[in-house]
């Protein structure tokens, strides 16, 4: 079932309704595709935080009414209800993305190539100089475990392995 915006504004407070409206065909088409990725971003959690919650009321509900399936009319139906509300949305914003990814895809395969860039004289800029250009950062793992390294620590874990063999 698709939601209108009334049944939304019901269920939905301020920002999530904002979330919502900005998935409809009015607003959708006017968002760049990194604002899309942070309301895909938005849309999922909310999706995941609402079916979760849905999961835990339905298990909670097990207890209480003693049926398999922790049904009593309309206990938890609310969030179902979000939840299904934002799996629409995020579908929206999804699809939007993936139209715009595919026409700038076609976009930039219109581009010029390699050939022609070679032709007007501007030499793209290798690989091996851009890494060159980057000073290696030993990562944060490395350097815990060089500074772990001690000879103390090796002289008392030689030590433990020894009593541990014999």
């Amino acid at each position: 079932m698709a939601y209108n915006r009334n049944q939304a504004r019901a269920l939905c407070n301020d920002s999530e309704y904002a979330l919502f409206t900005a998935s409809l065909a009015d607003s959708i088409d006017q968002l760049t595709a990194a604002q899309l990725r942070s309301k895909i971003k938005r849309a999922r959690t909310l999706r995941d935080k609402n079916a979760d919650l849905f999961r835990r009321q339905s298990l909670a509900l097990r207890d209480t009414t003693g049926t398999k399936r922790g049904k009593t009319g309309a206990a938890n139906e609310r969030t179902e209800q979000k939840a299904r509300l934002f799996d629409e949305t995020l579908k929206r914003f999804e699809k939007r993305l993936e139209k715009i990814t595919s026409q700038s895809e076609s976009a930039s395969s219109k581009a010029p190539t390699k050939k022609s860039v070679a032709q007007s004289g501007a030499a793209p800029e290798s690989k091996a100089k851009k890494a060159a250009a980057k000073p290696a950062v030993p990562k944060k793992a490395a350097v815990r475990k060089a500074s772990a390294r001690t000879p103390r620590a090796d002289a008392a874990r030689s030590r433990s392995t020894k009593k541990s063999t014999a």
